[in-house]
């Protein structure tokens, strides 16, 4: 219920009128009527101000500007995402900063370091063997988000370049991350004020963590006996298993190997911190599909994409569960929401029972095969 809800124009009129004598004329179009109505206005308006003040100093209630302001002076700013870095090809030498566009899309990457250089021999239209070189470049996304790391296509510079003719992405080097929604920001900030992150509690390595580049799921295991090490399990921002190249950079930015213990990183003194990837377990997936004589080779890659998504969302909540577990019945219903898909059955490694993972592993997928029923 809003603080204000009854301080309406109807509302402040009566109380306002029933203030005034029965003497005088305050019937609608009166004087009275007519000045008592402005104030009325001008009053709702003020109340609505209020209301709007009220929300707003409140993390439960603020939008998302103010969320954003109260969090940074709390210290808990929200993630605006990180641009990703894809790697393309071309037929030229460009200059660091060259401004490249993809092709029949809104996304602009800029040229940040060269890669390397490929050499093709091939024959040209007079028979002659030819050397054709190319040139691959990191680009670097202008905006942020996981969207301008997905696409692969033609490219072309902004600005006309000598000597370029064609030049193309083709892959990704590291996933973009999007800016963080109102909702799940809301949530974190309302978790802030439960349990307060010290130097090196859980909470702490989790925020910490989740404010370097590249981490999507982290998990932390206590040191054990006979161990002088905090072990710590990371998915990367795409929800993968991370790479050696982002544990060695949360390793530098932690607790770096060459001062370890001694605080010279995020890490407290004393605490001797190893990055390890999450444990990957295969999963290959059989499904026997019934689709009203509709080939598999027309649902194939939507099929695959549903497997992928389904081990996708279960890595995303990875990190607040004790451990995950693969169930048939939810890839059988992510299945069911394919286009042509009537009914499924599904076996996992070869078996038609769950798989059941421990603390530390995440599923990822393996080979899909599907039969048409």
């Amino acid at each position: 219920m809003s603080l204000y809800d009854d301080r309406t124009y109807e509302n402040l009129m009566a109380e306002m009128k029933s203030d005034v004598s029965d003497d005088i004329d305050k019937q609608d179009g009166s004087f009275v009527d007519l000045a008592l109505g402005k104030q009325a206005t001008r009053l709702e308006e003020a109340y609505e101000n209020l209301e709007y003040v009220y929300d707003n100093m409140f993390c439960d209630t603020q939008d998302r500007e103010h969320l954003i302001e109260s969090g940074a002076e709390a210290g808990l700013p929200i993630d605006e995402g990180s641009p990703a870095v894809v790697l393309a090809t071309v037929n030229c030498e460009l200059d660091e900063g060259t401004i490249l566009t993809a092709m029949d899309s809104e996304y602009n990457y800029e040229v940040t370091e060269f890669y390397g250089r490929i050499d093709h021999e091939t024959v040209d239209d007079e028979g002659d063997e030819v050397t054709l070189s190319y040139y691959q470049y990191k680009l670097t996304a202008e905006d942020p988000g996981v969207e301008p790391g997905s696409y692969r296509g033609d490219i072309e510079p902004v600005e006309f370049t000598d000597d370029f003719e064609e030049g193309w992405i083709v892959s990704l080097v590291t996933a973009g991350t999007d800016e963080e929604d109102t909702e799940d920001y809301r949530e974190r900030r309302m978790r802030w004020f439960q349990t307060k992150p010290c130097g090196g509690n859980r909470a702490y390595y989790k925020e910490a963590l989740h404010e370097l580049d590249n981490v999507g799921g982290v998990k932390m295991k206590r040191r054990q006996a006979g161990s002088s090490y905090i072990e710590i399990y990371v998915l990367d921002a795409d929800y993968d298993p991370a790479s050696s190249a982002v544990l060695a950079a949360l390793k530098a930015a932690v607790d770096p190997t060459a001062y370890t213990g001694e605080g010279y990183g995020l890490a407290p003194i004393g605490h001797q911190v190893n990055m390890n990837a999450a444990t990957a377990v295969t999963v290959n997936i059989a499904a026997t599909i019934d689709t009203d004589s509709i080939p598999y080779a027309d649902i194939k890659d939507a099929v695959e994409a549903a497997c992928a998504d389904y081990l996708k969302d279960l890595r995303k909540v990875w990190e607040d569960e004790s451990s995950l577990t693969v169930r048939i019945s939810g890839l059988e219903q992510k299945l069911l929401g394919v286009e042509g898909v009537d009914d499924v059955s599904v076996t996992l490694n070869g078996s038609a029972s769950n798989i059941s993972l421990t603390t530390y592993q995440v599923p990822v997928i393996g080979t899909v095969t599907g039969t048409v029923v």
